[in-house]
C-alpha cells in the first residue's frame, strides 16, 4: 500500500468512528486550532481558495519531487477541512497527487455533513493543490 493510501485508510477510520455531526465538527474544529500562524506571505490572492465560503489560503512548496501543502484560515471550520486535506496531499509527488482524486470524501460523507457552502469550499481544495503543483512544471 502506498503513503497516500494510508493516509487515506486513516482518515476513514477516523470518521467511521464518528457518532454524529457534531462529533465530524468538533474533529475539524480541533483540527483547525492545531494550526500554527502561517508566515504572511502564504495569504496571497494565488493561493486562495475562491469557491471557500471563509477566506482560506493554501500554499505550495515543493522540496525535491514532494510537495507540501501548508493552510490559513480564521475560520476553524475551514482551517479543519484544508488541514485534513493537506495532510493528506502533502508530501507527495505531482504524479500521485494527479492519481489520487478524493473519492474518499463521498466514502466518509464528509460532503454530506456539511453545510453547501463549506461543501464547495472543500471541493475547492484539490483543483487548487493541483494548479499549484503544475506551476513548479
Amino acid at each position: 500500500m502506498d503513503a497516500i493510501q494510508t493516509k487515506i485508510d486513516r482518515v476513514k477510520n477516523q470518521f467511521n468512528s464518528f457518532k454524529d455531526k457534531a462529533e465530524v465538527y468538533e474533529f475539524l474544529v480541533s483540527l483547525g486550532k492545531k494550526r500554527p500562524s502561517p508566515p504572511p506571505e502564504i495569504c496571497i490572492e494565488k493561493n486562495r481558495v475562491k469557491s471557500c465560503q471563509s477566506i482560506l489560503y493554501i500554499e505550495c512548496r515543493k522540496e525535491g519531487e514532494l510537495h507540501h501543502f501548508t493552510p490559513y484560515s480564521e475560520a476553524l471550520i475551514s482551517l479543519g477541512l484544508a488541514t485534513l486535506m493537506c495532510e493528506i496531499y502533502s508530501n507527495e509527488t505531482l504524479e500521485t497527487l494527479l492519481r489520487t482524486k478524493p473519492f474518499f470524501l463521498d466514502e466518509i460523507q464528509l460532503l454530506v455533513v456539511l453545510s453547501p457552502g463549506r461543501a464547495l469550499g472543500l471541493k475547492g481544495i484539490y483543483p487548487l493543490f493541483i494548479r499549484q503543483a503544475l506551476l513548479f512544471c
